[in-house]
């Protein structure tokens, strides 16, 4: 997987799922500054590896990266009791401006209560076309409509870009589908 796109070090919850040189598992309280951006982990707690009993999916990295004009926060695939002990521990870090969707838009994530605690501008659904998990779930999409976040799903839109601006602030721009739109989906 990491053959074709040169990687100098490398961050994991499982030092199991990939083979390279240099790797670290993410712990929480990990932290570092690049520039004007802060980069935070905030799950899994620190323990050592093979000792962990999260699932897979609850052992997930949760990094928040926070610039002087938005942050997002990246949850990997946390399901809901991962999402109860982030509201317990990390609560005054939550307020964030975007959300990549705990586990694609599973119902096993994105409780009310998470939904609060971030309160999200923006939700990314990171989810295939078709995909056969029917990600995002409906209840899921419409719990975050209910809080009024804006959705953007890349099934539907392609990669999804948000620009941070000092000048500018955050700024949610076009879809990759919709800027490199094939002729065939034009209307006629």
């Amino acid at each position: 997987m990491l053959t074709n796109i040169k990687v100098d070090h490398l961050l994991s919850s499982s030092l199991k799922d990939y083979r390279h040189d240099q790797i670290s598992i993410c712990k929480a309280g990990m932290s570092w500054q690049w520039k004007s951006v802060n980069f935070q982990f905030l799950h899994p707690p620190n323990m050592a590896e093979g000792k962990s009993k999260l699932s897979c999916n609850n052992s997930s990295c949760v990094l928040l990266v926070q610039h002087p004009s938005g942050s997002v926060l990246l949850t990997g695939d946390i399901e809901k009791p991962i999402e109860k002990q982030l509201i317990k521990a990390q609560a005054d870090l939550l307020d964030i401006d975007v959300l990549i969707a705990p586990h694609h838009g599973s119902n096993s994530s994105s409780t009310h209560a998470f939904i609060r605690a971030t309160s999200p501008n923006y939700v990314v659904f990171a989810t295939g076309y078709r995909n056969p998990y029917g990600f995002p779930d409906e209840k899921v999409v419409s719990r975050y409509e209910e809080f009024g976040s804006d959705l953007v799903n890349t099934a539907a839109h392609g990669m999804i870009t948000f620009n941070f601006s000092d000048k500018n602030g955050l700024q949610l721009q076009s879809g990759y589908r919709e800027v490199r739109q094939r002729f065939w989906h034009s209307k006629f």
